[in-house]
């Protein structure tokens, strides 16, 4: 390009500046809204206006033939940042129903790599506002504008950012000696996010069976974040328990379970299974009642999160094994905070 045609091309771009910031602005809220109506969570959704110097460098490269600002696809971009590999395909299926998609001119880097060369997975799609929403009297001032929306997973943005960082965008640009380190990296990125997806994979297995699990042999269940929380929700012993609580002291108990996340606290008082959390409740609930009944007192303004008698059970527990000094110690291991003094609750 002749250096008149991009100075215009810059100016015409310093003029639309504002545009373009806000239509980068608006796409970002449009995809994360999207994504929202689609049950759909992401790790990050970030967007930028290319920088002038960056454009300019882009407009003198050799073999660049731009006859109109609009035809710089990548002035306006959106990058959507998945937690898992297989995440940026149910995005992709959102982008391509949602946005008008200029097929020609996007890329699914997948689909470009050799199986033998090194680098990162990525979607880029070039698109539009779809002629549906362009209707809509906010989204009119843009009918001109182009927007990059890239999708990657975490992984594949860490592999792109060092690269970038590196300086090196191309197998060809890289040291000869240094091409297979690059191919070694890029293989165990890949492994890496096959293996989180079955990770992934498993917990849901995992937490979809622990209700038969815990109604056919609780004694088995080994206490987990999955375990405690199912425990707690489907558990007719804590409801019971938490409601005395509720009766006897005016509080009142959150309906949804997950919030006591009491197990470094029942590994302390020794119980590593569900099996022992339902004898220890079952031996010790008239107690684990009367505690809560005396260091909440009045509790007319308090909610307490269901499961609220397993923490006081443990209160019960580490006091039967502990001297009154080993029960402050245990307070104070897991921050626990409490209305009265804790020496006084301690005796």
């Amino acid at each position: 390009m002749s250096t008149d045609s991009v100075q215009a091309m810059v100016q015409d771009f310093e003029t639309k500046l504002p545009l373009f910031e806000g239509y980068v602005d608006k796409m970002k809220e449009l995809v994360a809204e999207l994504l929202e109506e689609n049950n759909i969570k992401v790790h990050s959704i970030e967007s930028r206006v290319k920088e002038r110097p960056s454009l300019e460098r882009k407009l003198r490269r050799s073999g660049a033939n731009y006859s109109e600002l609009i035809h710089v696809t990548d002035i306006c971009g959106v990058r959507i940042i998945t937690h898992y590999a297989d995440d940026v395909y149910e995005v992709a299926k959102v982008i391509e129903s949602e946005f008008a998609i200029d097929l020609a001119n996007s890329v699914d880097k997948n689909l470009q790599l050799d199986p033998d060369k090194f680098g990162y997975i990525s979607l880029h799609y070039v698109a539009t506002i779809s002629d549906t929403r362009m209707q809509l009297t906010e989204y009119r001032r843009y009918v001109d504008c182009v927007v990059e929306i890239q999708i990657r997973s975490i992984l594949q943005h860490a592999w792109a950012e060092i690269e970038h960082d590196l300086g090196y965008k191309s197998e060809q640009a890289v040291p000869r000696d240094i091409r297979r380190r690059f191919s070694r990296l890029a293989g165990l990125l890949e492994i890496a996010d096959s293996e989180f997806e079955g990770i992934r994979d498993v917990l849901k297995e995992y937490e979809h069976d622990l209700p038969r699990r815990l109604s056919d042999a609780s004694s088995s269940v080994l206490i987990d974040k999955a375990s405690l929380s199912a425990f707690i929700s489907g558990s007719q012993k804590v409801t019971e328990l938490d409601d005395q609580i509720a009766s006897d002291t005016g509080a009142a108990i959150e309906v949804s379970a997950g919030e006591i996340d009491e197990i470094g606290e029942l590994g302390y008082v020794g119980l590593k299974t569900i099996g022992e959390v339902e004898v220890s409740l079952d031996e010790l609930g008239d107690i684990i009642v009367a505690l809560a009944k005396e260091v909440l007192a009045d509790g007319s303004h308090i909610r307490l999160p269901k499961g609220i008698c397993i923490a006081y059970m443990n209160y019960v527990l580490v006091a039967r094994k502990c001297s009154q000094e080993e029960v402050v110690k245990f307070l104070d291991s897991f921050s626990i905070d409490l209305p009265d003094h804790r020496e006084e609750f301690a005796k």
